[in-house]
């Protein structure tokens, strides 16, 4: 997967607060950013590009949104 020529980009993060499942949104800065273990989620609406999945080092899950985007997405075949 590739994106590139983003007019905007968010992201967040979603940390569990206790057993009942409540979460609090994070905006992640630059200096934040995590990778993600697996994508899990791939929105695509026009040229918006929003990715879903929980992150490798804190195991939280993880939404980057890539506004007026341009991404290629190439089939993993094994």
């Amino acid at each position: 997967m590739s994106v590139f020529n983003w007019s905007f980009f968010q992201a967040n993060v979603f940390i569990v607060n206790d057993l009942n499942n409540s979460f609090e949104q994070k905006k992640l800065l630059r200096h934040e950013l995590e990778f993600f273990e697996y994508i899990q989620k791939i929105f695509i609406e026009k040229n918006n590009l929003i990715l879903q999945g929980y992150s490798k080092e804190s195991g939280y899950w993880l939404e980057y949104c890539f506004v007026d985007s341009d991404f290629y997405l190439e089939p993993y075949l094994t």
